[in-house]
């Protein structure tokens, strides 16, 4: 098959999101297909490149500066650039299936190649895009014009589309809800996320002074690290925590630390690029406990990298924890937006040796039901299908 994958953010730019389309581009890539990535493009990106295997085209937007946040300029002027793009790459590599990675902002350009080109396009949801839409900070069934315009979008894409893919099974629920008002030619089927086994040696975990807690995500609201930086007064001193991210939070987050004075307990690592495991994966294994205090999250690639090294988790109760964590198997749960609870749950794993060694044992072992082998196979099994159609 050749494959053009389509979304507007692929590492190094984005989150979650972009980081499981380059896992799926690479694996697919090794199997003997053809993939051709279109993204956005900053200052400092290349037009084109090749990284394994996978040949990537960015086109710019507008207003976009960081690498881990999109404005909402940028966002609105992504069709502009990425449809010309995408129907010049569909006729260059002549182009069998279109994946298209999350149905706002991605999913117009998707949409539009499809209907000009007549090529097969499957929507893959990734969460952020029906909970709550990036940058715009609306649910697609909430109110107001903005939700409206991006459930009619939703509707629209679906009815086109050939199929529609989910992380998980809440995520399905979730996006039928969205689309009950209009028949849909598209299938929603759940595929679960793969995860990509790091090409670094992890034998053992570092033991740290103290008790050292980690955490990965955008310094954005919704990941909830005022809530965690809150959590970590009402723990004893020697609990400590690593912070791998960047974004618009980062100096409210470092006034906030002044402010309660737990500075000295709290390190600001900064953005770490998705290519560079090794850095990322040394951090984790320095830790005893990953934490994660998100108001809402959809499936969690982060959870998988802790689970990799054997950490116990301690997240809040949302979906996407939901997904792919048990409790008390792999996490404890704790509420959301509540840092007393988050911090009773935290100090339980740190007063509890025989609860955190458990945790470390079913982690690892979960962990492996992910690896890529099995789910990329069945990705290759469901684009095969929509073309049989």
């Amino acid at each position: 098959m050749n494959i053009l994958v389509i979304n507007y953010e692929y590492p190094p730019l984005g989150g979650g999101g972009g980081i499981a389309s380059k896992i799926m581009a690479e694996e697919l890539s090794k199997l003997g297909h053809k993939v051709i990535v279109l993204t956005s493009r900053i200052k400092g990106l290349k037009k084109t490149e090749v990284e394994n295997g996978v040949k990537i085209y960015r086109v710019p937007v507008i207003g976009r500066k960081n690498k881990s946040e999109a404005s909402n300029i940028s966002l609105f002027s992504w069709p502009f650039t990425s449809i010309p793009k995408a129907v010049s790459l569909c006729r260059k590599y002549k182009i069998d299936l279109i994946n298209t990675h999350f149905y706002a902002p991605t999913g117009p350009t998707g949409m539009v190649t499809s209907l000009l080109l007549n090529v097969p396009n499957i929507i893959y949801t990734h969460g952020t895009d029906v909970y709550n839409s990036s940058k715009i900070n609306k649910t697609p069934s909430g109110k107001g014009f903005l939700s409206w315009l991006l459930k009619l979008s939703l509707n629209l894409q679906t009815k086109i589309a050939d199929a529609v893919v989910c992380q998980t099974e809440f995520m399905k629920k979730r996006t039928q809800s969205l689309i009950k008002d209009l028949k849909s030619k598209a299938k929603v089927t759940v595929i679960p996320l793969p995860f990509k086994v790091p090409q670094v040696d992890i034998l053992q975990r570092k033991k740290s002074d103290g008790f050292k807690l980690v955490t990965i995500g955008r310094l954005v609201k919704s990941k909830g690290f005022s809530v965690l930086l809150k959590a970590l007064t009402y723990l004893p001193e020697q609990i400590k925590i690593d912070i791998i991210g960047d974004g618009s939070e980062k100096e409210g987050l470092r006034k906030m630390c002044r402010d309660l004075k737990i500075k000295h307990r709290v390190n600001f690592l900064g953005y770490i690029d998705p290519r560079d495991e090794k850095r990322k994966y040394e951090i984790l294994c320095e830790a005893d406990c990953f934490v994660l205090a998100s108001s809402y999250e959809t499936f969690g690639i982060v959870f998988q990298e802790a689970m990799y090294c054997g950490l116990p988790i301690v997240t809040t109760k949302t979906d996407g924890a939901r997904s792919i964590l048990e409790q008390p198997k792999n996490a404890l749960f704790a509420k959301v937006n509540d840092a007393e609870d988050l911090a009773s749950k935290i100090l339980k794993i740190y007063n509890k040796k025989t609860l955190r060694d458990k945790m470390s044992r079913n982690n690892l072992q979960t962990i492996q039901k992910y690896y890529p082998e099995s789910i990329i196979k069945e990705e290759e099994q469901f684009f095969l299908q929509i073309l049989d159609k």
